[in-house]
C-alpha cells in the first residue's frame, strides 16, 4: 500500500512540476491601452469602468 502511494505522489508531482514547454505564456490585459469602445465589450461593472476611465484620464 505504502508502495503504491509513494508511487501515485511521485507521479502526481511530475505532473505539477513539468517543465510547462507545451504552455504558451498568456499576456496581462492592459486596461489603459484600450479604447472606450473596448472597455465597454468587457461588460465590466459601471463602477470598475468609471474608476478605470477616470485613472486613464487622470494619468
Amino acid at each position: 500500500m505504502t508502495l503504491s502511494l509513494e508511487r501515485m505522489a511521485r507521479l502526481l508531482l511530475g505532473v505539477l512540476t513539468g517543465n510547462g514547454a507545451g504552455r504558451a505564456r498568456v499576456p496581462r490585459l492592459d486596461l489603459m491601452a484600450l479604447s472606450e469602445r473596448d472597455l465597454a465589450d468587457l461588460n465590466l461593472p459601471a463602477d470598475v469602468r468609471s474608476r478605470v476611465l477616470d485613472l486613464r484620464h487622470r494619468g
